[in-house]
């Protein structure tokens, strides 16, 4: 649940402007581009805290990745074999550069700089960009904005962050925007030259290579300049009502992508309306026929139609030489390496088809269970991740619990088309108490142009010797009101953080759980919890409220075969 409260509270932000055994020392190889089986196995020693790197850092090239931990990736490094380098620790990695990479970790908060070592060289709670020329930029809120500064390899601040925007240094010079004016400086600050920008207050999306793509503050419509204050001679194919972002981008290699003309002019259009490539000259490279474009990188970007994601040259041709993947998703080549992310499955391999790393859904339950990933996809917006569990010794039982695994997962996605422009995105985890499976359902639904989506968190304990899915009256003694006697106690717990100052509930929302309400449990203790809006704002995340099983042992069917399932050792 940790995953899923993280994304909502940063979807949250954006808008304004724990149950699974999974060994995750293994990541089984599966076949991406349905060419030959790769059913090889690769594993990561994620407990052993002492780093591979001190080996000679200059031949290394050290690769971000991630392993399933619970319901969360844990990102750490890979070299070209797929071994892990930098264990994987942190919530999120950036790719290495002149020796340095940024990390993310969510319990304190922080950035990181590291080397090849997995050592830390400088720390922030804001981002912190990659090197360039032994400058990397760093960001500071100061005042409810944020600035831009310069650190060195050491560490060591050696321009503030005074900078609305700061661009990447290159042959000891950098350009940055402040005070409305674009200004050419050196390592010391030295304002080398200056251009004053006619221009209301702005917001700049992206600042590299000699090019400004902002909007003006009020305004969605996307505008871009070069360095001297020029605007470029790019198409505008919005109206000034245009409520979406992202009718003009930058892609890099002086290569931009402009919207065609739709008649939706809201945010969905981003995700529904087709681009075309020009040059910084105005000059039309390609048709309006490309969608999820990515940045360039050593000359290629990728790009998506109904069924797969592929690369394209600086000229906007479909690269034959380079292979094609099933699925939505961004793919990257450095040097001869493929990063593939399609469909949230991170694949690396060699432009000639090798595959030397690739992460898996498969939750390992025990020795001999195992909840293997299959994937739906009726739509290019939509991808389901449903488990099928393998191992168990009665046949007709396992057979029972996928079928209704199926129905649980894939069923009431069918009938989704892409028009709907409804983005779906499903999966599982799950773990095993004694003779019970409690299998967890995760998800996120957005519909195109929505200021947020709805993510789906669901649990389901299932008996493993009668394939029987339980509900929450399952677990108690028949007539025993089990509704009223724990809407007491979650009213009791409401009503005690309703004290506090900062309490997140909303006031006099909660009167009584619903007989089939949302639940977990463990060997001790029942776990009731609640949607977003149920009781709390969408920021709240799923509120839930721990019920010890002692504290309601007399209501509690204790012959009841719920509760023997995964009490069976007691």
């Amino acid at each position: 649940m940790k995953k899923i409260i993280f994304s909502i509270l940063l979807l949250t932000i954006l808008a304004a402007s724990g149950c699974s055994t999974q060994n995750k020392n293994e990541q089984v190889i599966k076949n991406v581009d349905n060419s030959a089986s790769r059913t090889d196995v690769i594993t990561a020693d994620a407990d052993d805290n002492k780093s591979k790197a001190a080996a000679d850092s200059t031949s290394t090239r050290l690769l971000p990745a991630y392993v399933k931990s619970q319901d969360e990736n844990k990102y750490g490094y890979i070299d070209e074999t797929g071994a892990f380098v930098i264990n994987p620790v942190y919530d999120q990695a950036s790719d290495f550069s002149e020796g340095f990479a940024v990390v993310f970790n969510s319990e304190d908060n922080q950035y990181s700089v590291i080397d090849y070592t997995g050592k830390s060289i400088y720390k922030s709670s804001y981002n912190i960009g990659s090197y360039h020329d032994g400058m990397a930029v760093f960001d500071d809120y100061k005042d409810g904005k944020t600035l831009e500064g310069y650190i060195d390899t050491a560490g060591n601040i050696i321009l503030p962050a005074v900078y609305d925007k700061a661009s990447e240094f290159k042959d000891g010079t950098a350009y940055v925007y402040a005070d409305k004016q674009i200004k050419k400086i050196d390592k010391t600050g030295k304002v080398l030259s200056s251009v004053d920008i006619n221009k209301n207050d702005i917001y700049i999306s992206d600042f590299r290579d000699g090019y400004i793509v902002y909007n003006s503050v009020g305004s969605s419509i996307m505008e871009a300049m070069d360095y001297k204050g020029a605007k470029l001679p790019l198409p505008n194919n919005v109206s000034s009502d245009y409520t979406g972002y992202g009718n003009l981008m930058y892609l890099g290699n002086n290569i931009f992508a402009v919207m065609k003309k739709s008649g939706t002019e809201d945010y969905s259009s981003t995700f529904t309306t087709p681009y075309a490539l020009f040059d910084a000259n105005g000059t039309k490279l390609t048709d309006y026929i490309f969608y999820d474009l990515s940045s360039y990188s050593n000359g290629y970007a990728s790009a998506t139609d109904d069924t797969s994601t592929y690369f394209i040259d600086t000229k906007g041709k479909v690269v034959d030489t380079l292979p094609k993947f099933e699925g939505r998703g961004k793919l990257t080549l450095t040097g001869n390496v493929i990063k593939a992310e399609i469909d949230d499955i991170l694949t690396y391999e060699t432009s000639d088809g090798k595959v030397f790393y690739q992460t898996s859904d498969d939750v390992k339950l025990s020795s001999s269970l195992t909840l293997k990933a299959e994937k739906f996809k009726p739509n290019k917006y939509v991808v389901v991740h449903y488990p099928v569990l393998t191992g168990l010794s009665d046949g007709s039982v396992e057979k029972k619990i996928n079928e209704k695994l199926y129905t649980i997962f894939v069923e009431g996605r069918k009938d989704i088309k892409k028009e709907d422009n409804l983005s779906v995105d499903d999966s599982f985890t799950g773990k095993t108490i004694n003779n019970l499976l409690l299998l967890n359902k995760s998800g996120y639904d957005y519909s195109f142009g929505a200021a947020h989506g709805m993510p789906i968190n669901n649990y389901y304990p299932i008996d493993l010797k009668t394939g029987e899915i339980y509900k929450l009256k399952d677990l108690f003694l028949e007539n025993s009101d089990y509704v009223k006697v724990l809407s007491k106690k979650v009213a009791a717990k409401i009503k005690e953080e309703s004290k506090k100052e900062q309490s997140m509930y909303f006031n006099d929302s909660f009167t009584s759980i619903q007989e089939d309400q949302y639940f977990y449990l463990d060997n001790n203790n029942l776990y009731l919890y609640f949607y977003p809006y149920d009781i709390a704002p969408y920021a709240a995340g799923f509120p839930e409220f721990k019920i010890p099983f002692d504290s309601i042992s007399n209501i509690i069917n204790k012959d009841g075969d719920f509760w023997k399932a995964f009490q069976s050792d007691k």
